[in-house]
């Protein structure tokens, strides 16, 4: 397995995800290289992406970057940052679009986009042998917990969830927290209840979901198209009844962003984001951006933009039988 250069390391960027799988993946490769937090910029799924790499290139002088979850597209391929030649440069990532993408750019690429391991699973193999046992038992249980969430297992759904909602304000100052947490238990304990705020914007954000959902019966399977605030995969699960296809629109700004969330094998939400909102994602679970013009045709317009790629799917499917 080859490895960058340790004068590298020392001046790394990393660039993840803002939930909690790709948390996990900037505290395991901090803990591992013994880097401060201001090398890690966190990012959603949002335009100015490229831009926002860059920045954080120069302002850290750094030779490597790690990106971790992110989720690229070609776009980001052709940024400044992914054609430095000064930069040694590292992926891990578990989304499937990424599979389409000429990854020749990196250095070093860790990806697998089975479904069975998230992006902080592909860090903490990558780190492992090279980790003291009590760290490698810490980043394990941190591991173990974000791939429960992320690939929705969710064998300890309670902390999961009460880590998440904490993320959502201050990460970076979470991010110092767990560092000197032993656990996941224990970084909650620390915070004495904050998750609880957390907690109060979830049941408000799924309150506005259900008053302003609708269900498509009228197709080949039930579609249920939602407002959502901040929240989308706790949401989505309140929302599904089973066998739906579950659309979630989320404002950022001037941009509306979309949730999808599937519970059936035919149904590859991936595919879904990719070709209708320019996103991306996993079969189950993705996401992308609306094309505001939609949104004058109600939620109306959103179905009917969708119900091309999945009336293909459920044929493609039936065929497959």
């Amino acid at each position: 397995m080859a490895s960058p250069p340790r004068d590298k390391i020392e001046n790394a960027l990393i660039v993840t995800h803002y939930d909690l799988d790709g948390f996990v993946c900037a505290l395991s490769l901090i803990e591992a290289f013994h880097l401060g937090v201001g090398r890690v910029l966190f990012l959603s799924y949002g335009s100015h992406r490229s831009s926002m790499i860059e920045n954080a290139v120069q302002k850290t002088n750094a030779e490597s970057i790690f990106v971790c979850d992110i989720g690229l597209s070609a776009d980001d391929l052709e940024a400044p940052w992914a054609a430095d030649p000064r930069l040694y440069r590292v992926l891990f990532d578990h989304h499937r679009s990424t599979l389409d993408l000429n990854l020749d750019r990196f250095d070093e690429i860790y990806v697998d986009a089975s479904g069975d391991v998230c992006s902080s699973d592909l860090v903490f193999q990558y780190l492992q042998r090279r980790l003291p046992a009590h760290l490698e038992e810490k980043l394990r249980q941190w591991t173990a917990l974000a791939h429960d969430r992320d690939l929705w297992i969710n064998r300890d759904r309670e902390m999961g969830q009460r880590v998440s909602w904490l993320l959502k304000d201050r990460i970076h100052q979470r991010l110092e927290t767990a560092l000197t947490a032993s656990a996941p238990a224990e970084f909650l304990k620390r915070l004495h209840g904050k998750w609880k705020r957390g907690e109060e914007l979830f049941a408000d954000a799924a309150a506005c979901a259900r008053n302003t959902a609708h269900l498509f019966e009228d197709g080949p399977v039930p579609v249920k198209i939602a407002y959502v605030k901040r929240d989308t995969s706790d949401v989505a699960e309140e929302l599904q009844e089973g066998g739906q296809l579950i659309v979630l629109l989320n404002l950022f700004g001037q941009h509306v962003g979309v949730s999808l969330r599937a519970d059936r094998e035919d149904i590859d939400a991936a595919e879904i984001a990719q070709r209708c909102f320019g996103g991306g994602g996993h079969r189950s679970a993705a996401a992308g951006f609306l094309d505001t013009r939609l949104l004058l045709g109600g939620y109306r317009a959103i179905y009917e933009a969708l119900l091309p790629v999945l009336e293909k799917q459920l044929k493609s499917a039936d065929s497959s039988k």
